[in-house]
């Protein structure tokens, strides 16, 4: 249990949950401007028969 009374170990772990939420939030913006688009100017997926 010594790992636990290192810096690093605790840097690294409080690293993990930060960049989680950041991207969260990114993806979360993302979403909303590429949902935001009118119809019009969505791509289109071709049907083949």
């Amino acid at each position: 249990m010594e790992i636990f009374l290192q810096t690093d170990t605790w840097i690294a772990l409080l690293t993990l949950p930060f960049l989680e939420i950041l991207l969260g939030v990114e993806n979360t913006i993302f979403i909303s401007i590429v949902s935001s688009k009118p119809v019009e100017l969505r791509p289109r997926i071709k049907e083949e028969e």
